[in-house]
């Protein structure tokens, strides 16, 4: 009797070790999912939300490059603060003026920002629109020389 009670401990204590291990790789591999999934779903979100500007053509005669394009608020609007990381290729003192329009066509808003850049020479270009605007997914950023 005493060496069956002793079996079924040692095969209770080897059983729940198993377990154990098996709760822990399901975990390990569920945390695994988990941050895959938030990783692409971060880059969804990312891709869903970039603009690209569109250059006037006297304003890509400039050289001007254009790299990442951010929107923010500035503490009074919602979205309505544009940064848009600018390249010159050459010497560079313009006014610049930015132009939203919605999906529809529809102007949202309009506003100005000096770039003065040496060449070679990087920044983030920083528009500030009125607190009404807006800038979402499916705006239109347009550029040009003021």
């Amino acid at each position: 009797m005493y060496r069956f009670v002793f079996f079924c401990g040692i095969l209770c204590i080897s059983s729940c070790h198993r377990v154990e291990n098996v709760i822990e790789q399901g975990a390990e591999t569920a945390g695994k999912a988990a941050g895959s999934i938030a990783q692409h779903l971060g880059s969804g979100v990312e891709q869903a939300l970039s603009i690209n500007p569109v250059l006037s053509p006297q304003l890509a005669a400039t050289g001007l490059q254009l790299g990442k394009t951010l929107i923010n608020s500035d503490g009074e609007g919602t979205d309505n603060k544009l940064s848009i990381y600018c390249i010159a290729s050459g010497n560079t003192d313009l006014q610049i003026s930015a132009r939203v329009q919605d999906a529809k066509g529809q102007e949202l808003g309009r506003t100005t920002s000096r770039l003065q850049l040496d060449s070679g020479q990087t920044k983030y270009l920083e528009f500030f629109f009125e607190r009404y605007t807006n800038i979402d997914s499916d705006s239109k950023v347009f550029l040009d020389v003021q």
